[in-house]
């Protein structure tokens, strides 16, 4: 088996403290063989290479005296012969699990990145992502056509503001909470088990230190997952049973750390 792959990219770097680029490149995946338990031969079968074509274009910026630097990027990703795991043949006790080449599928996205010195000891960091994918065609009775990809949420948004203060010479305090959401997003697009399905959710985390350069102590205080959210990370359906993996509940802390 062979194949060619390659980049290619230009960037603009004329413009004060801004970068625009462009790229066009080709990847790919071996194709290769079942090595899944199952009860009918033809599943055995090999599957073909997956190919990848992807573009992106985008920019990197500074202003207001470098105290804000924006990055924004769009990209477009057409999969032919996409490779897919997941439970994908029958058997008498319901899908076994394995490897095949489920279609052609597209997807378009677009990130946006805003870092941001608002003020002495204050920094706001924003992120954006945007996603949107599509089985274009399907080589698979058990995937229809038209089908998002699993795990692959329309929006993603994270912000993290961070402040640090000093008391006096020697004594500097830190407090820093992150929130992120994650939107509604399909864990399995085989046979598209409802259960399978989980809504969008928000998650908190905080923390707050002080610190003493000089004795080289700090002690602080840490919570995750403040607003306690239920949400699972993971949902896998097969003939031995249904799997979930959960994120962590409200978790809180306290510590201290010496150095010397």
């Amino acid at each position: 088996m062979s194949d060619l792959s390659g980049k290619v990219g230009i960037e603009l770097t004329g413009i004060d403290d801004t970068l625009i680029y462009a790229s066009a490149s080709k990847g790919f995946k071996s194709g290769g063989f079942q090595g899944q338990f199952t009860f009918n031969p033809a599943d055995l079968a090999g599957f073909e290479e997956e190919n990848l074509y992807a573009y992106e274009v985008g920019f990197k910026t500074r202003f207001a005296d470098r105290r804000v630097q924006v990055n924004a990027a769009a990209f477009y990703y057409d999969f032919e012969d996409l490779q897919f795991y997941g439970p994908l043949f029958d058997s008498p006790f319901g899908p076994l699990f394995g490897i095949a080449n489920a279609g052609d599928a597209e997807v378009m996205g677009a990130e946006l990145e805003l870092v941001w010195l608002a003020g002495p000891g204050l920094d706001i960091h924003i992120g954006l992502g945007l996603l949107d994918t599509e089985l274009t065609s399907s080589f698979h009775p058990g995937v229809a056509e038209g089908s998002e990809l699993p795990n692959s949420p329309e929006v993603n948004f994270n912000t993290r503001v961070n402040y640090g203060w000093s008391f006096g010479d020697r004594v500097s305090g830190d407090f820093l909470v992150a929130v992120a959401y994650k939107d509604d997003v399909s864990y399995d697009i085989v046979r598209q088990p409802p259960q399978t399905l989980e809504g969008g959710y928000w998650l908190v985390n905080a923390r707050l230190e002080i610190s003493r350069s000089q004795d080289r102590w700090t002690v602080y205080l840490w919570g995750k997952n403040l607003t306690d959210e239920r949400y699972r990370m993971q949902v896998l359906t097969s003939s031995i049973g249904f799997g979930e993996s959960w994120g962590e509940p409200l978790t809180y802390g306290f510590g201290l750390s010496l150095s010397w």
